[in-house]
């Protein structure tokens, strides 16, 4: 240290300080990684069952369903897949969300799956049925790692003179964000019109 001048000093100051300081804006930038809104990707199918034709020929398919020995007619039975995936950073050991339906849309059938025995869906609270339909049904994975995906399929009674179920609403107690994803359908509309496809992390391209 006697042989050191000033200047290399000084410049050995602020090499330790300027290190230190990098350090620390490094753990404040994983610490808020770690730490932020977890995004929760989901994807939307929307089909039909039943219901008026959409051409001039006037044809109006009725369907009759059976539960508990009880026949139901419906005029207008949708059929709507939803696909959740974790696409946070966190491993969580179960996750607890809600799926509300549009005004007048009623779910009276819900089903889920995971992507193996080792992951269960299942229903919270009040499970639709074609004697008590919901406008909202709650549902916990577990668990609901990385990367995890679940499907549920929601059959729905649509009021007269709707053609096609609403889009839904998702909502959690978690601190979770939900992020849309495009559809296979809507994917495939997108790539007619660039040279690109994209489903979900894939991308293909295709030189034209």
């Amino acid at each position: 240290m006697e042989n050191l001048t000033n200047v290399q000093i000084v410049t050995w100051i602020l090499t330790v300080l300027g290190g230190g300081m990098m350090g620390a804006v490094l753990k404040t930038v994983v610490d808020a990684y770690r730490d932020r809104v977890q995004p929760i990707a989901y994807r939307t199918d929307i089909g039909i069952i039943g219901g008026p034709s959409r051409s001039e020929a006037g044809l109006h398919a009725q369907v009759s369903i059976l539960h508990n020995e009880e026949a139901y007619d419906l005029n207008n039975l949708s059929v709507i897949t939803v696909e959740v995936v974790n696409r946070g950073n966190k491993d969580l050991e179960s996750f607890t969300f809600g799926i509300e339906m549009h005004d007048g849309e009623l779910c009276l059938f819900a089903e889920g799956r995971g992507e193996d025995h080792h992951h269960s869906i299942t229903i919270q609270n009040r499970i639709p049925t074609p004697e008590a339909r919901q406008k909202n049904v709650d549902f916990i994975c577990q668990p609901f790692n990385r990367g995890n995906v679940y499907r549920i399929k929601l059959y729905l009674e649509l009021p007269d003179g709707v053609d096609e179920a609403s889009p839904i609403k998702l909502a959690s107690p978690a601190p979770v964000r939900f992020t849309e994803a495009p559809s296979l359908i809507d994917a495939l509309k997108e790539y007619a019109t660039s040279s690109a496809l994209v489903i979900g992390p894939i991308k293909i391209t295709i030189p034209r």
